[in-house]
């Protein structure tokens, strides 16, 4: 069940940034849409000094890219999503888990056979693409939008839809491209729609659902010895502890996860940041309020000298997200506010840090509308 593509060689230059724009923040490149893709929804990820992710649209046939991109500024397209018949897969939200230097994701939608609900794909930095699954809709769940987590040889991932409840899987494929399923979310107490991307710590795998659980606000889940437990259900207003754990990742640092929540924590409804202790203690460390401090954030955390660093995809002082740091006794500083379309808006990713450098994506914005790649030194 293996397709192949050849490398699609497309290089484009970098835009350096508005001369008015901070010192601090950078524009690495801006989108343009075709050939080079458009609104990146996820983080990047670095593997021997070059970064890797994927644009949800755009590209050469506008179903979303595969790209590398130079610390310089220089972007080459590894993948256009969309060609021969969409069995190559459409649609890529996740970001990108590199493994012996082979890098791997899921697309939304697409896929060979009669139902085209998504795929597990793997690419290497040269253009080599092969699909390794696609997924039926039937148990084996449907629409994976969350990144894959890799642990001890095997792939996990999760399915926003499809299993025998339609509410989503929680699946494990090797390299290979043989798939498991290895819980079928059933939407009551074990959580509905899991849309996050999935981390693994000390060989337990941790992921969110979106929806489900007790009160139908979400959950934060483990899966291990075979076994998915629910380590906390939100409950949203009006206990304050947040709702709609939606795409990011969990954080974990010295035993504790953090994460964020789209909504919920106050009466203002505008996310927060949480801690989360492995018996199940949630702690709220801060509360969004909107202008300026920022609201709705998709980002996962990064830790970083003490603090954690991140995005959100609404508010600030110019309504087009923020990037901020939050200490873990919940002091929260904005950090850079973007201003208008030309220096990005409307962030959806997490930071990575390279080289005491911070970079991210932005889903919109930049020289050309397409979305952009920054940086920025805290």
């Amino acid at each position: 069940m293996k397709i192949r593509f050849a490398l699609l060689a497309l290089t484009c230059t970098c835009i350096s940034a508005p001369a008015a724009m901070a010192a601090k923040h950078t524009i690495v490149y801006s989108f343009g849409g075709s050939p080079d893709g458009a609104n990146p929804h996820c983080s990047l990820v670095e593997l021997n000094g070059i970064f890797y992710g994927t644009t949800a649209f755009g590209g050469k046939y506008g179903f979303g890219t595969v790209f590398s991109l130079t610390p310089g500024g220089t972007e080459t397209v590894l993948h256009s999503f969309g060609g021969e018949g969409l069995a190559d897969g459409y649609l890529p939200y996740s970001a990108l888990v590199a493994h012996g230097g082979t890098l791997y994701g899921v697309t939304d939608y697409g896929g060979t056979g009669a139902q085209t609900l998504g795929t597990v794909f793997s690419i290497k930095p040269d253009g080599t693409y092969a699909v390794l699954y696609s997924f039926t809709g039937g148990s084996d769940g449907a629409n994976p939008i969350g990144s894959l987590a890799y642990a001890h040889g095997t792939l996990y991932g999760t399915t926003m839809a499809g299993g025998a409840a339609n509410l989503g899987t929680l699946f494990a494929i090797t390299p290979a491209g043989k798939e498991s399923v290895l819980h079928t979310f059933q939407g009551g107490n074990d959580g509905a729609n899991p849309q996050s991307s999935l981390i693994a710590v000390h060989g337990q795998i941790y992921g969110t659902t979106s929806f489900g659980g007790a009160s139908g606000n979400g959950t934060v889940f483990s899966f291990a010895n075979g076994q998915e437990s629910i380590v906390y259900a939100f409950q949203g207003s009006p206990h304050n502890d947040g709702s709609y754990p939606l795409y990011p990742p969990l954080t974990e640092l010295g035993g504790t996860l953090y994460g964020t929540t789209y909504e919920g924590c106050d009466a203002n409804e505008q996310g927060c940041v949480f801690s989360l202790t492995p018996a199940g203690v949630e702690t709220v460390l801060y509360a969004f309020a909107g202008k300026p401090d920022g609201a709705s954030p998709l980002s996962s955390l990064l830790p970083l000298n003490g603090e954690f660093y991140g995005t959100t995809a609404e508010a600030g002082a110019h309504k087009r997200g923020t990037i901020f740091q939050v200490s873990p006794s919940g002091a929260e500083s904005v950090l850079y506010s973007f201003i208008n379309a030309s220096d990005g808006e409307y962030p959806q990713a997490g930071l990575i840090e390279s080289g005491g450098v911070l970079y991210g994506t932005t889903y919109d914005g930049g020289a050309f509308g397409g979305g952009t790649v920054f940086s920025f030194t805290p």
